[in-house]
């Protein structure tokens, strides 16, 4: 049902199992080709502490869904009344951002002492 493997990275597959049980939950309609996924940790709004909320945007592909991308959203400090997108992968493209750092990493060219290697196989 969802694409694991995306070239030379790939979903970890705890995640992947997750993200095929939630979606199993579901009535999906056959004419939808994109599909939002939304965690939001109302305990983080409150108190700018614990699991941060989450966004996975999905796009259909045939009979396959293939993850578009994740990002993680946080306050940027103790002061800010919002969150950001606190990390940007964009699995399709290959790509992830960090805002704080003001760059953007390939992740099949990432170098192995960096935290952006979440997604590269084994």
């Amino acid at each position: 049902m969802i694409e694991q493997h995306y070239g030379e990275l790939q979903l970890p597959l705890a995640l992947h199992r997750h993200l095929e049980k939630l979606l199993s939950c579901y009535t999906i309609p056959v004419q939808a080709t994109r599909l939002v996924i939304n965690y939001r940790a109302l305990d983080y709004y409150q108190t700018k502490q614990g699991l941060h909320p989450i966004e996975i945007q999905l796009k259909k592909n045939g009979d396959q869904w293939l993850v578009v991308f994740i990002a993680s959203f946080s306050f940027i400090n103790t002061h800010h009344k919002s969150v950001d997108v606190e990390l940007y992968f964009h699995l399709i493209n290959h790509w992830c951002y960090q805002p704080d750092a003001g760059s953007r990493c390939d992740q099949l060219h990432a170098t192995e002492d960096s935290s952006l290697l979440l997604f590269r196989s084994a």
